[in-house]
Order: structure tokens, then sequence, then C-alpha cells
């Protein structure tokens, strides 16, 4: 049998505020639908007050503080993330599946980018406090074990308490030890499964906890959001359920147990929805769950801003990319931002490939007359024939392609300034993962900025996306890159995006 430690102190922690899929939804859908920005107070009325109780609906009046922690589940769900604004303001940045989410009314579509945001949770969490020694992408874990064959495509509820909210790590050996123990552990008989949890120090307080957290929310929510069936097995340990003290107050005393449902008299186990298992498999296949998470102090990572606007909006393009099934603008808007970003990361050495991703990404701006590859010696790696509105006078600009492979620690300046000249062009764009700090000194004074293509990639398809045409904006960039000629433009354009379509926590 696997061992774990397991412990109050040692073990995931699931966000244990709304278990119901339609106020979380509803809740979403609200601020998201908020072009300028919501209040808390008037928050309160429209979502705390309207519910009932057999619904899993907050009966009674709700407050701020109420409503503060549902946007904290909203981030811990990945619905997106909140941030903070130049002045002072707090916003919220909904994540592509919301979006995709509250664009349709098919369940199955629906389904499947709620499978995405189960995708993506991970440890470490930024709006979490599970200790810093789990490292892992639980979401894809839970998912890789439901795909198990030898586990019947299937996990009973108490196997899930009993052994994965203590998984600090994951890797193809602890992995089959893993599947190994849950084997070994369904032939135990109800009493030694007991046993074993009461071998745990403080095991009511514990277990109940565990129970409350995974069973009572996140697989009732992910059940409410088609991702999960939540099955009876009325023969599952005889027909007993584990039954936790979690609380005693006076004269009442509240019990946690395995029930696969409110009120009822036995287990059951867990499985993926029809709806959602081939998109599954097809994430599994492509993204290992034996991947180290991202972290803040990563070697790619160098800001907090940056590990959000990864986490929430460029790791799951990947993932929605992956399943895309339908051939529409947005699925294809999703297709070329999410290669622009891979290649600038990923991309073959010589730049090539980035290049090539680079031109149908510049080509989804409403401004851009003509993209032509040029590359090679004495060339620009992209030559951009654009629009400047609302003059209509049209401009040059060059873009050089930088990718990981050829990272970016000096610019060859005198270079780009001939090939400026070369084209007519107005400025050079550098665009690439990352830059090193002596990049912003080469470029000073020189028509020349650098953005960093998570950035611009996340401006491009929040603009697309939104936008009636499918195509995004070119002239507010460009009116940065003139106010700021010769200086890194990321944190400008990340700033544009936040505000332009954060929904501001007023």
């Amino acid at each position: 049998m696997i061992a774990l430690e397991r412990s109050m102190m040692h073990k995931w922690i699931i966000d244990k505020n709304v278990n119901s899929k339609d106020i979380l939804s509803e809740f979403a859908a609200i601020i998201s639908n908020t072009p300028n920005g919501f209040n808390l107070e008037d928050m309160v009325s429209r979502t705390v007050t309207q519910g009932r109780t057999n619904e899993g609906y907050y009966a009674e009046r709700g407050s701020t503080i109420t409503i503060g922690v549902r946007l904290l589940q909203a981030c811990f769900y990945m619905f997106g993330y909140s941030t903070n604004l130049e002045d002072g303001k707090k916003a919220f940045m909904p994540s592509p599946m919301t979006l995709n989410i509250l664009s349709t009314e098919d369940r199955t579509e629906q389904a499947k980018n709620y499978l995405v945001n189960l995708f993506c949770m991970q440890y470490p969490h930024p709006f979490d406090w599970t200790p810093e020694c789990f490292k892992l992408y639980f979401g894809r874990l839970i998912i890789k074990l439901l795909l198990d064959a030898r586990l019947q495509y299937r996990l009973y509820i108490d196997e899930f308490v009993w052994f994965l909210p203590f998984i600090e790590t994951i890797d193809h050996e602890k992995y089959e030890e893993l599947v190994a123990s849950i084997l070994e552990y369904r032939t135990y008989t109800y009493d030694e499964k007991l046993a074993l949890f009461q071998s745990v120090e403080d095991y009511e307080k514990l277990f109940a906890n565990v129970l409350h957290e995974i069973n009572y929310y996140l697989l009732r929510l992910f059940k409410d959001f088609g991702v999960f069936n939540l099955v009876s097995d009325a023969a599952h340990n005889g027909g007993r359920l584990f039954r936790f003290l979690h609380s005693n107050t006076g004269n009442t005393s509240t019990y946690r147990n395995d029930a696969y449902q409110s009120r009822k008299k036995n287990s059951g186990y867990v499985e993926l929805t029809d709806e959602v298992k081939e998109a599954a498999q097809s994430l599994i296949d492509e993204f290992s769950p034996f991947d180290s998470p991202s972290q803040i102090d990563g070697i790619e990572i160098f800001t907090r801003e940056d590990w959000l606007t990864n986490l929430y909006q460029i790791e799951p393009l990947r993932y929605l990319a992956c399943i895309n099934t339908n051939v529409d603008r947005k699925s294809e808007i999703t297709v070329i931002v999410n290669e622009m970003v891979r290649a600038s990361r990923f991309g073959s050495r010589d730049g090539k490939e980035f290049e090539e991703a680079l031109k149908p990404f510049m080509e989804l701006f409403s401004e851009t007359i003509n993209v032509e590859i040029l590359s090679g010696a004495g060339n620009t790696d992209l030559l951009c024939t654009m629009e400047e509105l609302p003059s209509e006078q049209k401009y040059n600009m060059n873009v050089e392609a930088k990718t990981r492979g050829t990272s970016l620690e000096k610019v060859d300046t005198p270079r780009i300034n001939k090939h400026i000249r070369k084209h007519g062009s107005k400025f050079c764009i550098i665009v690439a993962p990352r830059f090193s700090r002596g990049v912003s000194d080469d470029i000073n004074g020189n028509k020349i900025v650098t953005l960093r293509a998570e950035e611009f990639g996340t401006y491009c398809y929040k603009e697309c996306t939104s936008s009636r045409t499918g195509t995004a904006d070119f002239s507010s960039i460009l009116n940065i890159i003139k106010a700021n000629m010769g200086t890194d433009i990321t944190t400008k354009v990340r700033i544009l995006t936040e505000s332009r379509y954060g929904l501001v926590v007023r």
C-alpha cells in the first residue's frame, strides 16, 4: 500500500463555499456581462437572495464578504482570476472557458469547457492555501484515474477520500503504485477499511473535513457541470457508509459521510460522463498528468501577473485547441492564438515555425492589409502592411520572431534599424516568450519595441472573441508603441487588456 502522510496540515485544500452549479455559473455570467464592473453590494441581492435551500442556494441575505468569498471560489475553479489595476481597484478577468460557457446553450460543449476547468486545476494554486509541498496537476490526475481500465473507469468515494488529497507529487512510478494500492484497497472489507481510517491521528476531524470538501463540494459541483456521474452502488462496502464527526456544538453533532447523494443510505462511485470521455482522453493523451505544474518561481515566470496569465489564459487555450471539434470563428481564433504562443516557446530553433505561426496571428487584426514572411539574411522576419485608423493611411511595420531556442539575451539594433530603413517601416516589434534585462538597454532610443508573446496572444484572443467581426483592434497597440518607443511594452499591453476586459470590483 502506498505510504502517504495524512493530517490536517498535509492535504489538498478544496474550496467549499458553494456547491451549486447554478449559483457559481450565474455569478460568473453576471460579472462577465457587466461591462462597467460590478458592485459587491448589488451582487448580494442579485445572487444570494434569489435561491431555494433545497437546490443548494443560500436562502439568507448575504454580505459583501459572502460575495467576496464567492469571487475567490470562481478563481479556484478557474472561471477567471482577480487582479489589481493601476488605480488600485480590483478586476476579475474571465477565463476562455467562462466566455465559451456563456456563449453557448449546448450542454455538451459547456461540459467540455467545464472539463477544461478541472484539467487546469493544480497545486500550487494562486487562490488556495494548500501546503507548498504539493506540486501536481491534481485535475489531470483525477481524470487519468477515471480513464484507467484497471480501475473500471471509476473511483469509489471512499477511495477518493483515502488516497487522493494526500498525494504530493505524481510521476509514472508513483501513479502505478497508486493504482495498485487502490486495487488492493478494493479487496478490503468495510471493517478493514475503517481500521485504516482509524489508524490516522485525529481521524474523525481529518476525514470529516476531507469528505466535506471532496464529496459535498468538488464531486457534486463537477457532477452539476456535466463532467462527473455520481453512481449509486448499494453493494459497496456491504451497503455501509463511512461517517465521521465534523463538529459538535452543544446538543448538535454534525457528521459527514460518503453517500453518493444527499440523504442517501449508501455510497457509490465517480465516473466521467459520456459527454466528456472522448475529450478527456484527448487531453490526457496530449498533456501528461506527470508534467510539473506552473509555479510562480518557475524559470519562465517572473511575476505573479505572468503566472496568472499563464494559468488562466495561455494554458487553457492549449487545452481548448486540443479538444476543439467545432469549425467556427472562435475555434479558429483559439487555434491560431494557441499555436503562436506555443511556437514562441517550443518552435524550431531556426525560428521558422514561430514565423509561420505569427503570420495568421497578425492577420487577426482588423487593420492588417498584408503579412509577408521574408526572413533570411538582410531581411526582417515578417513585413506587415497596416492601415492606421481613422486616417486610413497605410504604413509598414517589421515583426521579429524570437523563440526560446534563440533566447533573446541581446538585440542586434543596427541590423534591425537597417531592416526598418530597407522596408520603409515605421518601427519594429520584437515578439518573444521572454526578454533579458539587457534588451531594454539595447533598444533604448530606437524605433523598436519588445512584446512578450503571451500578453500579445491574450490581448488578441480577448479582442477577437469579444468583437462582432471576430477581429482584433491594433490601433490601441499602435498608440502604446508611439508613446513608448524604444521600450518593452508588455506591461502596457497587459494593463490595456485588464482595463478593457477585466470586470472592476467596486
